[in-house]
């Protein structure tokens, strides 16, 4: 009984401890696939090359120097508009999925959403940019009825904002008339059409036909009628003669590169999709490298190597999608997306160097302009100082101003006229100094003062004050 009831103790202590390990290792193989499932997710799911705080920093300096350089240059705004829209191409990536969100505030900077479609956001931008760009007008243009057209550059000054919000306005409009309902749709048409005709009017002033400027001395100056550089240089001021026309160029870039922008918004292939941007790319890099359309010889070079570099970057990133493995593209894309990066920040430092020179040049025009200073009267203080001895047979009569000092000569007391004479002379014992004035009644008339002998009290003349 009692060996049983050891046998029965020990059978049932071993099958509480392996019930009780059953149930540990089981929780704790729980715990241990909950640990498993519960990954750190990644950073970014396109698997950029930089964290995103740096991407994030960058577009964000991006953004702010192309929105600088409105008072500085179109390429400038052109170029640092477009390399955003083509970071994001860049990063397209099939295996990604494709999710209709918020737009950033680079693409709309209103963030405004209107409606309740899939295409909420593409309508506000679109709506949104539009009333950024109306409002702008309305702005300049009442600035220039107060200061002048020629001072503000009215109209071609538009064409800053202009730039700056194209390529993603084309993309919102050509995602609306896609995928959109059909007041979307219709929104959408209706903001390309405007935006086609508008590079078409462009296209059609800047032709040689209708073209009002020349190059002279290495700038360009009125030919046809007066203020019209000043009215519409802002289109063609960065170009020399021969390319002032390549503005439309500009135009077309953006509106392509928005154009591609928006087929990888509603999930096309990204082969495609790179391929298609390698080759306007390369168009672009082309026309800049051997038209050479800048005026200044170091915007030559920087534009031009800035379009390279972008150009063979996303050439290679267009091969590797075709040819290469998995692997291989996601290296390939890490430093194309590194290499526009890099890019970026040179245009940032370009318009730093810019700004930092146009601040120059208005300081530098301050200074060397005339400083005009304003009129001060001569106040006339007049000090009579009697003779020192009873020898001296001069009196002097000093009068002290402000500037310049006017003084009176001693005079001969012999030469002093008298109260009855109708007219006062007087002459000098020395130096032959004569002046000759009509009599006055009285010490002051308005704004001319007396000036009495000492000793007779007789006025021997008037000094204007």
């Amino acid at each position: 009984m009692k060996l049983f009831l050891m046998v029965f103790q020990c059978f049932f202590g071993v099958s509480t401890l392996a019930a009780n390990s059953d149930n540990s290792c089981s929780s704790l193989l729980s715990r241990a696939s909950r640990v498993v499932l519960i990954e750190p997710e990644p950073e970014s799911p396109s698997g950029t090359a930089l964290p995103v705080v740096v991407t994030e920093t960058t577009r964000t300096a991006t953004t702010v120097s192309t929105a600088s350089s409105i008072i500085l240059s179109t390429t400038q705004v052109a170029q640092g508009s477009r390399i955003l829209s083509l970071q994001q191409m860049v990063s397209c990536n099939n295996n990604d999925p494709t999710e209709q969100t918020s737009l950033s505030w680079t693409d709309s900077p209103t963030q405004l959403s209107i409606g309740n479609t899939t295409q909420q956001y593409n309508l506000g931008a679109v709506v949104g940019n539009w009333a950024i760009l109306g409002g702008t007008t309305a702005c300049w243009t009442a600035l220039a009825t107060k200061l002048g057209t020629e001072a503000t550059h009215y109209p071609g000054a538009l064409i800053m904002p202009v730039m700056f919000l194209m390529s993603p306005t084309t993309s919102a409009a050509v995602s609306l008339v896609q995928q959109g309902t059909t007041t979307e749709q219709l929104v959408g048409g209706l903001s390309l059409s405007v935006q086609a005709i508008g590079m078409g009017v462009v296209a059609v002033f800047l032709h040689p036909t209708h073209f009002g400027a020349e190059w002279v001395s290495n700038q360009w100056t009125d030919k046809n009628y007066a203020g019209y550089v000043k009215h519409y240089g802002m289109l063609f001021k960065d170009y020399r003669s021969g390319a002032h026309a390549f503005i439309t160029a500009e135009f077309l870039m953006s509106m392509a590169t928005g154009l591609l922008q928006s087929f990888q918004s509603l999930g096309n292939d990204c082969r495609y999709l790179i391929t298609t941007s390698a080759a306007t790319s390369t168009a672009y890099a082309l026309s800049t490298v051997l038209i050479r359309p800048h005026q200044h010889p170091h915007d030559r070079i920087f534009y031009g190597a800035i379009a390279s570099i972008q150009a063979v970057a996303i050439n290679t990133q267009a091969i590797s999608s075709w040819v290469a493995s998995e692997e291989t593209q996601q290296k390939v894309r890490n430093v194309t997306e590194s290499i526009l990066t890099a890019t970026q920040w040179a245009l940032l430092a370009k318009t730093v160097y810019d700004l930092g020179r146009y601040a120059k040049t208005i300081y530098d025009y301050m200074r060397s302009a005339p400083q005009v200073k304003p009129e001060i009267p001569a106040l006339l203080i007049p000090e009579t100082n009697g003779p020192t001895d009873d020898n001296s047979d001069t009196a002097s009569i000093e009068l002290n101003a402000i500037e310049p000092v006017l003084e009176i000569p001693t005079l001969d007391k012999e030469l002093l006229p008298t109260p009855s004479e109708s007219s006062v002379s007087s002459q000098s014992s020395s130096e032959g100094f004569r002046f000759r004035s009509t009599e006055l009644t009285g010490d002051t008339f308005g704004m001319r003062k007396a000036i009495l002998d000492p000793y007779t009290g007789v006025e021997i003349d008037t000094v204007d004050l």
